[in-house]
């Protein structure tokens, strides 16, 4: 008997496609800007106002105590 013939290579599995990228997520409609910072006045500004102003009401009082 004669030797069998090899049997022929299998054909390579073609490739996979690549998966599609994912899509970017849609902007929002609307975004609001972002808040600003508050400002906030140093409490020695605070401490001087209200001095001021008591000094204010003092001479006030003083004054009408001189007029009577």
């Amino acid at each position: 008997p004669a030797p069998a013939p090899a049997p022929a290579p299998a054909p390579a599995p073609a490739p996979a496609p690549a998966p599609a990228p994912a899509p970017a997520p849609a902007p929002p409609y609307y975004q609001p800007p972002a808040p600003q910072p508050k400002k906030v006045p140093e409490p020695s500004t605070t401490a001087a106002l209200g001095l001021l102003g008591l000094g204010v009401f003092g001479l006030q009082k003083k004054n009408k105590k001189n007029l009577s």
